[in-house]
């Protein structure tokens, strides 16, 4: 009689045991669905703002890339010649405003003595509109007018 009670009583728990493997596997309970909306909520909120962010990345860096260009141009116009005007002179070309600055260089000067040729330090800075200021130095051989 033990012996009954206690397979009958192993029987009932196979029972349950099945019942609770079947329930369980029918879907999804509601903390899980509702820490995946928490999450794609999440996700959603950040979101906006790294896309806002990178575009502000995308402009300063083109507009970085437009004074860097128009630096080399305005190197090439202003000093295509030998002839040089040691002070400043600035300008706007493409939106971007410029300015150079041209003085001797002393210590080759004095280092390469040349009657014929001087060296200047040439320095060109762009104005970035919202960013940073882009500057090219470069020496120069010339005569100074």
């Amino acid at each position: 009689m033990i012996a009954r009670a206690i397979s009958a009583g192993t029987d009932l728990a196979r029972r349950f045991a099945r019942r609770r493997r079947v329930r369980s596997t029918g879907g999804f309970l509601l903390l899980e669905a509702l820490v995946a909306v928490g999450i794609m909520a999440f996700i959603l909120s950040v979101l906006p703002s790294g896309v806002i962010i990178a575009r502000k990345s995308v402009q300063t860096s083109a507009n970085v890339v437009g004074a860097r260009l128009v630096a080399e141009a305005v190197l090439t116009n202003e000093f295509s010649g030998t002839d040089l005007t040691v002070g400043t002179n600035g300008g706007t070309l493409d939106g971007y405003e410029w300015a150079t600055v041209v003085r001797p260089n002393e210590a080759l000067r004095e280092a390469f003595p040349s009657r014929q040729w001087q060296p200047f330090d040439v320095i060109v800075q762009v104005l970035v509109p919202n960013g940073p200021k882009v500057t090219l130095e470069t020496i120069r051989l010339g005569r100074e007018r």
